[in-house]
């Protein structure tokens, strides 16, 4: 058996965003940190990276962004002072996340980003 475990959350501004025969989508939550639950979407795109969902508000992180470090692309709904700290656990798992990704979508060139 593989890591994906999905876990539907049909709430989510992901979903509502995205046209009713698409609200099908399985996402798995594959960490947790205070009150986020990192996801990763069944029929996201690359490149590689995670929705970071809590009741206030939500962002998105590539694993692999500028640079080879973990890149916000989009917050909404976060203090200011959150999203460094959410990059920061990002970066700390993200060999996990990367794992994670491809158990979902496969293994992708650009996803071998190595750290030096």
């Amino acid at each position: 058996p593989g890591l994906f475990k999905p876990e539907c959350c049909v709430g989510c501004s992901f979903m509502r965003q995205q046209p009713l025969k698409e609200k099908k989508l399985n996402m798995a939550t594959i960490h947790r940190f205070h009150e986020f639950r990192f996801v990763i979407h069944s029929n996201d795109h690359d490149p590689a990276h995670v929705h970071l969902i809590s009741g206030n508000g939500n962002a998105k992180v590539h694993l692999f962004g500028t640079g080879g470090e973990p890149e916000v692309m989009r917050v909404s709904g976060i203090p200011q002072h959150k999203p460094s700290r959410l990059v920061k656990e990002v970066l700390e798992d993200r060999e996990v996340f990367l794992k994670w990704w491809e158990e979902i979508h496969g293994k992708r060139e650009n996803n071998d980003v190595k750290a030096e």
